[in-house]
């Protein structure tokens, strides 16, 4: 059942990160202090954190391998990879020194296209 318990509160806040961190377990509070909370704007090898809006239970974390149809593929290990619909969860990004460089030249090449 796809019961978003947090939908009504979040629709009306500005900084949804913060929250989200509020009604997170503690042990999970702590994993998100370099993330950013993204919606809609993922490129390939981004690091991605992924919480089930319904549990509110961080179910995956990796790297986006490819992004088709509204699906997200993550690869979790060197052997290990899931797919996943973004609507189901809230997406966190993580962005680095490198990593940043990286996102923007993709971000340049998509709109080149």
């Amino acid at each position: 059942m796809d019961i978003e318990p947090l939908k009504n509160l979040i629709k009306n806040c500005d900084n949804i990160k913060e929250e989200l961190i509020e009604f997170l377990p503690d042990k999970d509070k702590h994993r998100l202090h370099n993330w950013n909370y993204v919606e809609n704007d993922f490129y390939i090898n981004d690091r991605i954190l992924c919480i089930k809006r319904n549990t509110l239970e961080i179910e995956c974390n990796g790297r986006i391998s490819y992004i088709n149809n509204g699906m997200i593929g993550i690869s979790i290990g060197r052997y290990r990879n899931i797919c996943i619909e973004p609507r189901k969860y809230y997406l966190f990004i993580r962005n680095k020194g490198k990593e940043v460089q990286k996102r923007e030249f993709m971000k340049y090449i998509l709109e080149k296209l």
